[in-house]
């Protein structure tokens, strides 16, 4: 009996077992539990290898496939049945590593330096380093498009005499923050 477990640790030597796979993964997919990890399985994203006893045991692939099938599925909200076709079409041509996820719908982020933000916003620069020096806005190398959005909107206040001093008072009551 004491050599079924030798038995088992050398024939899966290299290889990974629930745990071990999650203290991976669970990093970049917090959600990650021993129950999804079952789950695909059955679902077919993944198929590990299983010892004697039943354990399952994870490859350096599984881990990989798993990985790409995840990222699929919270990144571009891809149903599994479609992930598993495209890892499995991938795997067929031995090219998992070219696997491109599908085109977004999601816009691309857009990043706007100072001068453009300006532009974008209709603002002019004392208006931003008013704004700035408040703390309504964060400093930064480039903004985000929320930004954008904060700015044109102290445009149209400023154009009623609301300046950005005047609503400091009104972020900090709000325990708002900063952009």
């Amino acid at each position: 009996m004491a050599a079924t477990p030798a038995r088992e640790r050398s024939a899966s030597a290299g290889l990974l077992s629930i745990g071990q796979v999650l203290a991976r993964l669970t990093p970049e997919f917090p959600d990650l539990t021993s129950s999804k990890l079952r789950f695909l399985e059955v679902q077919g994203i993944v198929s590990p290898s299983r010892t004697e006893s039943g354990y399952r045991k994870f490859s350096a692939a599984d881990i990989e496939r798993l990985r790409l099938g995840l990222t699929l599925q919270r990144d571009h909200y891809l149903p599994l049945s479609v992930i598993r076709e495209q890892l499995d079409e991938a795997a067929a041509g031995g090219e998992a590593a070219a696997l491109a996820p599908p085109p977004s719908i999601a816009p691309a982020v857009r990043r706007y330096r100072r001068d453009e933000l300006l532009a974008a916003a209709g603002a002019g620069p004392q208006l931003l380093n008013d704004a700035i020096s408040t703390g309504v806005i964060t400093a930064q190398e480039t903004y985000p498009e929320a930004t954008v959005k904060l700015l044109r909107g102290l445009v149209a206040l400023d154009r009623h005499g609301i300046e950005p001093r005047h609503l400091r008072s009104l972020r900090q009551g709000a325990g708002g923050r900063s952009r």
